[in-house]
């Protein structure tokens, strides 16, 4: 034999270095795993948060507005948005005080840098239609308002299907 070898009488090596047998390893005790990303577990924490934090909202009354008639802005804004209770009777006093109707007779004595005139066809429906579409006449809109709201003669006539 080419090396030395261990003493007949001597015990294994792997005990004098202080190391057990694998046969002797004891073991390892189970540990439970987190369960990370376990589905709705986040939410759940976040929804609980949420209304532990959430203050009651105190609803504003909803006055009934006749119809014609110029909505009471005395009352408190609530919160939050509620079309019922903002929208309601402004378009029919609008009409009533003839805000979308234009008047020829005011527009002949107005000089041009007071006119605001905007007449443009839709989009032909023929074609498909997109948000590009609605932003147009949003942004067309908004124009129209600005004008008169700086006090200058307006008639934004939006135009029917060409196709």
């Amino acid at each position: 034999s080419t090396g030395p070898s261990a003493p007949s009488g001597a015990a294994p090596a792997d005990a004098a270095d202080g190391k057990k047998d694998k046969k002797e390893k004891e073991a390892k005790p189970v540990k439970d795993k987190p369960t990370w990303g376990a589905p709705g577990e986040g939410k759940a924490k976040k929804d609980a948060a949420a209304k532990a934090k959430a203050k009651p909202v105190e609803e504003v009354p909803f006055v009934e507005t006749p119809e014609g008639q110029k909505k009471d802005l005395s009352l408190p804004i609530a919160a939050t948005y509620n079309p019922r209770h903002v929208e309601s009777a402004w378009s029919a006093w609008w009409e009533k005080q003839k805000y979308f109707t234009p008047d020829s007779k005011t527009s002949k004595g107005t000089c041009e840098s007071k006119k605001f005139i905007m007449v443009i066809p839709p989009p032909n429906v023929t074609g498909s239609l997109h948000i590009g579409h609605t932003l147009t006449c949003a942004i067309e809109d908004s124009l129209t308002r600005w004008h008169r709201m700086c006090g200058d003669l307006t008639l934004w006539l939006p135009g029917l299907d060409h196709a």
